[in-house]
């Protein structure tokens, strides 16, 4: 603790969880992950109910990921935590609790979980790591939903959010009398997961300001990279759609193409006056640039 966290956090670490762990931990867990699970358990603050750690041991098969989940107090319903990895693309092998006592007498429940991913790729666990764990916070905490589209997160190296929007194009495509169930949708964009990010993507290209010069003497040139960057990755796209043998899934995804041509701005990119970015979206769309909507 006191090589980790220097010498006096480490000493009132290890006062506050002297005697903590159980030998059921200790038998399972070397100092050093003690270590790292301790400091995740300080991340824990008012406001956020849980830390976690999702991970690979290298002595088990790469086919196996782990994830800890930290809670404060009572130990944690499976029945809550397991449809939300499941909806994320993991199947769940195992799952072991364990209590961790502070001397202060307050008392900490991890749960570590074995996990499979449907897929027949590893998993990169780096690239993703950060990604899964802010969707599953954000799911867990109510502002992202729980459903197929979490798939996207790992499978297309998504963010939470930009799968949320996806989602909120899925939405407006039932809203439309697209005849396709949401599920069906979402096994779609699983199934093609490099359109799916070249959805991002293209969506990325036409709205993030970033990519907009704030210049005025600048503005036709910023105007006419970001329009030819859109029309280069929906070349990409329909190359990609040449490859699509299924027919329903071919019109879905030309759905969310047309969609998001015929999206003439949003708010997915503004921050609201604490700095941080909106909990909602808006579109504004051009019926009229949608092929077969009704009247």
């Amino acid at each position: 603790l006191i090589e980790s966290c220097g010498e006096e956090q480490g000493n009132r670490y290890a006062n506050l969880y002297r005697g903590g762990f159980s030998s059921a931990y200790k038998e399972h867990f070397s100092p050093g992950n003690g270590v790292y699970d301790i400091q995740r358990i300080e991340e824990i603050r008012d406001g956020q109910n849980v830390a976690m750690s999702f991970y690979r041991v290298l002595e088990q098969s790469s086919e196996l990921l782990r994830f800890k989940l930290f809670a404060p107090g009572n130990s944690l319903v499976l029945s809550d935590v397991i449809p939300i990895l499941e909806n994320l693309g993991m199947r769940v092998v195992g799952e072991h609790p364990y209590e961790v006592r502070r001397r202060d007498g307050q008392s900490f429940w991890m749960h570590d979980f074995t996990l499979i991913y449907h897929s027949a790729e590893p998993v990169e666990l780096q690239e993703v790591k950060q990604l899964f764990q802010d969707a599953f916070a954000a799911i867990w905490q109510g502002r992202a939903e729980n459903d197929e589209f979490n798939r996207l997160v790992i499978g297309a190296k998504l963010s939470w959010r930009e799968v949320a929007m996806l989602r909120a194009y899925a939405r407006y495509i039932r809203q439309i009398r697209f005849g396709f169930s949401q599920p069906y949708i979402a096994d779609t964009l699983a199934r093609h997961l490099q359109i799916s990010r070249l959805l991002v993507a293209l969506f990325r290209a036409r709205f993030d300001p970033q990519r907009r010069s704030s210049a005025v003497d600048s503005q036709r040139r910023s105007a006419d990279r970001v329009e030819a960057l859109s029309e280069r990755i929906k070349g990409s796209i329909l190359d990609g759609l040449e490859k699509v043998d299924n027919l329903n899934d071919d019109k879905i995804l030309r759905r969310f193409l047309e969609l998001m041509g015929a999206t003439l701005r949003t708010n997915y990119f503004q921050l609201d006056t604490e700095g941080a970015l909106k909990d909602y979206f808006s579109f504004k769309l051009e019926p009229k640039a949608i092929s077969d909507i009704p009247l």
